[in-house]
């Protein structure tokens, strides 16, 4: 069958934007998402697949769990239904992280790292000595898989945030879970299909950030940053926790939504 012709039915099948029907083509063709413009016949074969999987997409599968994998910063990374598929968002937080080490050679810690993203972003593009934690057992299975398809070395150590990290970090970088149960905002389907252990926190979605207020001065030396990821209408919030720090910033993804704190000691 024709390309456009194929197309139009997916489109019309899933329902979904038009950069994750691109991204499905792409993993049932086996192309990168630039060559979609020259193709002009679909095999039966990837014709039934496209379909099926297209009807996944109508359900509110993420895309990323229909493929297995995303790229982020560059780094291809694999998702599962026990790791947080990574935001356009979260790689925002981990570009601005990596532009600030630059060739500096660094001790960076990832907590609640989940898939791994952030930490194999950044082991990737900086010479920085990286530790990733989880409370999961089997996210860090994940991102122990993801460190050594995109071929980097990183600590990864089960931990419940930093009740077994020991030592001084430059960097620190954290996107936890924020979200309230309560909050009507969340998606049905993110709540259906992400795990629950990665999105939702008590105290109204602050939880784990007041558990740093109080215990990351410990782990920081003079001068060390700290990088957070916060929910909509949380930035000031949670930067007044940090009001004693010697600097703390608020900013913008590329949204305009104050998504980012930053923190220096």
């Amino acid at each position: 069958m024709e390309y456009k012709l194929v197309r139009k039915e997916i489109e019309t099948i899933a329902n979904a934007d038009s950069s994750d029907i691109d991204w499905l083509f792409c993993y049932v063709l086996s192309t990168k998402r630039s060559n979609l413009s020259t193709k002009l016949v679909i095999e039966k074969k990837e014709h039934k697949k496209l379909k099926k999987y297209a009807k996944k997409l109508s359900k509110g599968v993420p895309i990323s769990h229909i493929i297995g994998n995303v790229d982020f910063c560059g780094c291809k990374i694999g998702v599962n239904k026990k790791v947080l598929s990574p935001r356009a968002e979260t790689e925002e937080l981990a570009d601005l992280l990596i532009k600030n080490i630059g060739d500096t050679s660094c001790n960076v810690l990832d907590l609640c790292t989940g898939s791994g993203a952030i930490a194999i972003a950044v082991a990737k593009n900086s010479n920085a000595k990286v530790t990733g934690t989880d409370i999961s057992g089997k996210a860090l299975k994940m991102a122990k898989k993801n460190a050594s398809v995109n071929n980097v070395q990183i600590k990864f150590i089960k931990s419940d945030m930093l009740k077994r990290v020991w030592g001084l970090f430059d960097y620190i970088v954290c996107n936890p879970p924020y979200i309230s149960k309560l909050d009507e905002r969340i998606d049905k389907n993110v709540r259906k299909y992400e795990p629950k252990l990665a999105l939702f926190a008590k105290d109204n979605g602050y939880y784990y950030y007041k558990i740093l207020a109080e215990q990351i001065k410990f782990y920081m030396l003079k001068g060390s940053k700290l990088y957070l990821e916060v929910g909509i209408d949380m930035a000031q919030n949670v930067a007044e926790m940090f009001k004693d720090y010697s600097n703390v910033q608020i900013v913008k993804d590329l949204e305009g939504i104050d998504r980012f704190v930053i923190v220096t000691k």
